[in-house]
């Protein structure tokens, strides 16, 4: 009886290919505590067939369907493997005969479920690179999606066979004959004899899952045109040959392997020839990306032997990422093989980076690096230097301690979770690298946003925003942040899109693809309801226009899946339709439910969404908010999302100096009141427009697009002003945001904060050797503001109107003083902490303002100091 129950729990366990050490790492779909992640493979000898086990959390009982999707990546990118993604995307459903009750995840709260895809006995199908995706689809009709796994069946054997991984010696002849050397006839054999030898015949498990049926769904246009299987694709479907016998009396001649790209074109052809001589009755072509990249094998295909006649193959080559791709093919024949010279095919316009870090980029030129706490040792390689040496930077080294050992190695030293960007310098050349290092937190999750108030700056992808962001150092002239964002606008009509007609989504792409490399979280402010110009009658136009929203929900569906396709598992933050939402309020005197926004319509007559599959929104402004929140959750469950509030969408009784005057106007604590009155009735309304619904993450607010002292005369009399705030304003500021909170139940960014500071500050400058600072003359780009002040922290020296106004304390705040003509702000970050407010991001919503980014910024590398000084303090 034991040895029958060791033999059970064998199969279970033993066959398991690990994925991340076997901890489950699907991310929390955030409204409804459902998860669903792959935590392994396995090969049945007995079925033949190769297994998917996933498991699902379902903490609210919502789940009402789960299962998995099949695709080729030849055929499918990763972004469409959804259900409606692709005709070429396979959906299965799981039944009750795929519940496992083994725990394969170390999760107790997991369901695990397992399905097995038959084998098609060709070494087309063996090599193929499947993805394989699993899927949970709630009651409310939205979808949870797990993570894109990528491999082949090859893969999964080589995997279990070299680990010694089956438990039994037939277990390691089936992968070696059957499935390895079938694909590679010299793979090199291993001899299992030690393995103890309890069956030779596998026995099926009670979680084995023969009798899995595909969805009965009726099928969508999206849908495929046959009828899915619970074996794999036909082989027309897979593309398979079948040799037809061999006439070579030797080894086959040397193969050529040529190539049509000498454009660097993203599709290219590969062309195999072997001119005379023996045939071979299989080809291997072998990809490498980059110098320091490893050989795969990226096809393989039976030949017809017609020996001596000529032989040539074609295969077709489709990329998405530009690099230098280097290639070699192996002939074979049973009397041995023969290997063609290399060749290099530069590919796209972006060449191949000046350093490479061996395993980093073994796939690819790496953007982000993801790794587990620990260190890690890589080889690195620059062509251009004869002897070359490095030294490196890390924007973040409570995250990443970074070193160069042994002159060319670099060291990764992850200390804990977060990220960092990493500069690699070749000392002789000058020639640099960058990419971003993620660092799993301790239980092999990723991380989110950080544990402390984060922060982050406006930033383009301009050449002089960029070296800005580069120029990180070891010291207070380092340039950390958090996160960077800038606006996705312009309307859906000739907007953002129209900047590069030639590659719409390349504002998106670009921005993704350097915040990753630079270790920054990218941010993105939507704001497209209005368009070249905005104002209510033009927010409430296009919302009642069908034809401009059906061009917003497809322009939105197109950003959204851009940076799906493009985010590489990064967290991506959007914040929606600054100030609309505060128009309406401000100018339209009925509840959300009832103010018509026919454009609603758009969302179904533009294919983003369809009746009778998807919720049935009203034409309503309710029906507008909820609809946007519902196609990001859709199509892109892993953004992190929330709509912006303004702080003047309520009006009733405001001072016109603004409701953060109403303590000067009405008394300190009559004003409070009204503040918070004011702040709970807005956040009701926001509410019950929906955005709240479909899993928002967060809310915003922001301040005003300009400096304070943009408004005239608002630096030297800063009482009368409207935007020039002191001490006591700021903290009215925050009593409003808490209030929001309060009600909302969601963190709280704050967004477009001014950058310009008080002058006369006493802080040193790093930049100029400790001096000062240079003062802000109040002119285009060079305005005042006490933003920073407040937050970060600082002394300033003032007089006259400016000390008795900045000095002002009716909050009796401690960390407001005066000594002469010398006021000092202590820092406020703790006290926007305990707000509610989890991120603030500062920057110019207008071109006049201060800018804290370029070369140089226009406020004398102020702001970016403070910033690098409150990450000090943290550490």
């Amino acid at each position: 009886m034991k040895r029958i129950l060791r033999r059970a729990e064998a199969l279970v366990c033993a066959l398991v290919i690990v994925l991340s050490s076997m901890q489950f790492t699907g991310k929390v779909n955030a409204a409804t505590g459902v998860t669903i992640e792959i935590v392994g493979y396995q090969i049945s000898t007995v079925y033949e067939g190769f297994r998917t086990i996933y498991a699902e959390t379902d903490s609210e009982g919502v789940v009402r369907e789960r299962g998995l999707l099949y695709a080729l990546s030849s055929e499918v990118s990763s972004s469409r493997m959804k259900l409606t993604g692709s005709d070429k995307v396979y959906s299965f459903k799981a039944t009750s005969t795929g519940y496992s009750s083994h725990n394969y995840s170390n999760n107790d709260e997991a369901d695990h479920y397992i399905m097995t895809m038959k084998f098609i006995k060709e070494p087309d199908f063996y090599n193929a690179s499947l993805l394989i995706r699993p899927y949970a689809k709630l009651a409310d009709g939205s979808i949870v999606y797990g993570t894109v796994e990528k491999g082949s069946v090859y893969q999964m054997a080589s995997s279990l066979y070299s680990k010694s991984q089956m438990p039994t010696k037939a277990g390691h002849d089936y992968l070696y004959n059957e499935i390895l050397k079938t694909v590679n006839p010299y793979y090199s054999e291993v001899n299992y004899n030690h393995i103890e030898e309890e069956s030779t015949t596998e026995e099926p498990t009670t979680e084995e899952p023969t009798t899995e049926e595909p969805t009965t769904e009726e099928p969508t246009t999206e849908a495929p045109t046959e009828e899915p299987t619970t074996e794999a694709p036909t082989e027309e479907q897979w593309d398979l040959t079948v040799p037809n016998g061999n006439k070579a009396s030797g080894a086959p001649g040397k193969p050529i392997l040529n190539h049509d790209n000498w454009s660097k074109n993203m599709d290219y052809t590969l062309t195999v020839n072997m001119w005379y001589g023996n045939n071979g009755t299989r080809y291997i072509i072998y990809e490498k990306k980059g110098t320091a990249g490893t050989y795969k094998i990226f096809k393989t295909a039976t030949l017809s032997d017609n020996s001596p006649d000529v032989q040539t193959a074609s295969v077709s080559v489709s990329k998405t990422k530009a690099g230098t791709y280097f290639y070699k093919v192996e002939l074979l024949n049973q009397y041995g093989s023969s290997v063609s010279d290399e060749i290099s095919i530069a590919v796209g316009t972006v060449q191949t980076a000046d350093i490479e870090v061996a395993v980093v980029d073994e796939d690819d030129i790496a953007k982000q690096h993801v790794m587990s706490q620990g260190t890690q040792t890589y080889d690195l390689t620059c062509d251009s230097a004869t002897n070359p040496s490095y030294s490196v930077i890390s924007s973040n080294r409570t995250v990443v301690e970074a070193s160069i050992v042994n002159g060319t190695k670099l060291r990764l030293q992850a200390k804990k979770a977060g990220r960092s960007g990493i500069k690699i310098i070749e000392n002789s050349t000058g020639k640099t690298r960058h990419f971003g290092v993620k660092v799993r937190n301790s239980n092999g999750t990723m991380p989110g946003m950080p544990s402390y108030v984060a922060i982050g700056q406006v930033t383009e992808d301009s050449t002089a925003d960029l070296s800005f962001l580069r120029a990180t150092s070891n010291d207070d002239t380092n340039k950390r942040l958090d996160v960077r964002y800038i606006y996705i606008n312009g309307g859906a009509i000739g907007g953002w899109q129209s900047w590069n007609p030639a590659d719409p989504g390349s504002r998106v792409k670009s921005y993704i693809t350097e915040s990753l490399k630079l270790g920054i979280v990218p941010y993105f402010v939507y704001y497209n309801i209005p368009d070249g110009s905005e104002s209510y009658d033009v927010d409430k136009n296009h919302i009642n226009d069908v034809t401009y929203m059906e061009a917003y929900y497809k322009d939105l569906l197109f950003f959204i899946q851009t940076c799906d396709e493009y985010d590489e598992g990064e967290d991506v933050g959007i914040i929606l339709e600054p100030d609309f939402l505060g128009y309406m309020m401000q100018n339209d005197n009925a509840d959300p439910t009832k103010i018509t926004a026919n454009g609603v319509q758009g969302a179904y007559t533009s294919g983003v969404l369809k009746r009778g599959v998807d919720p049935d929104f009203p034409n309503t402004l309710e029906g507008i908010v909820k609809s946007i929140n519902y196609v990001i959750n859709k199509y892109y469950s892993s953004a992190t999302f929330g709509w912006q509030f303004n702080t003047w969408s309520y009006s009733v009784g405001v001072p016109g100096q603004g409701l953060m005057h109403s303590t000067e106007i009405m008394g300190q604590s009559a004003g409070l009141s009204f503040i918070k009155n004011a702040a709970t009735i807005t956040a009701n309304y926001y509410k019950s427009a929906g955005i709240l619904s479909y899993g928002a993450d967060f809310i915003s607010i922001d301040k005003y697009g300009l400096d304070g002292a943009y408004e005239p005369g608002a630096a030297t009399n800063p009482a009368s002003s409207r935007w020039l705030w002191n001490a006591d304003l700021w903290n009215n500021y925050l009593y409003y945001t808490k209030t929001l909170h309060e009600v909302t139940g969601k963190p709280v960014t704050l967004w477009q904060i001014p950058v310009g500071h008080l002058n006369s500050s006493t802080a040193s400058n790093p930049y100029n050797g400790g001096g000062s600072f240079a003062e802000l003359a109040n002119t285009e780009q060079h305005y005042e503001d006490s933003a920073g002040t407040y937050f970060f922290g600082d002394t300033f020296v003032t007089s006259g109107a400016r000390l008795s106004y900045f000095g002002t304390n009716a909050w009796n705040d401690s960390k407001v003083s005066v000594s002469g003509n010398r006021i000092t702000y202590g820092p406020h970050i703790d006290e926007a902490a305990a707000a509610g407010v989890n991120c603030i991001l500062f920057g110019a919503g207008v071109g006049n303002s201060t800018d804290a980014v370029g070369a140089p910024p226009t406020d004398d590398y102020w702001w970016i100091t403070k910033a690098q000084r409150y990450y000090n303090s943290l550490d």
